[in-house]
């Protein structure tokens, strides 16, 4: 569950949760200097956000708010601690 709700968070964090303003902070410049111009960096977010909000709802994380999602990355993360924990406090 860690890496699928983690995995979906970011998803949404970086395609569906992000303005067009941010637009430097998914693609910058340096990660397709000469390939990708402005123009085109923004048309991929317009073209690619909608098919991200697509999938997360077809998963089912998009169906919470953001900070319901947020929780279920962060109770998540417990997990691996809560069995480790279990492992060496009860070792057989």
């Amino acid at each position: 569950m860690l890496e699928d709700h983690l995995y979906w968070v970011m998803i949404l964090e970086r395609w569906v949760y992000t303005d067009c303003a941010d637009i430097a902070r998914i693609f910058p410049p340096s990660f397709f200097p000469s390939v990708l111009p402005e123009w085109a960096r923004r048309l991929s977010l317009q073209v690619l956000s909608p098919r991200a909000k697509k999938q997360v709802l077809s998963q089912g994380m998009g169906r919470h708010g953001r900070e319901d999602a947020l929780e279920m990355a962060r109770s998540g993360a417990q997990l691996p601690r809560w069995i480790f924990t279990l492992v060496i406090a009860y070792p057989r």
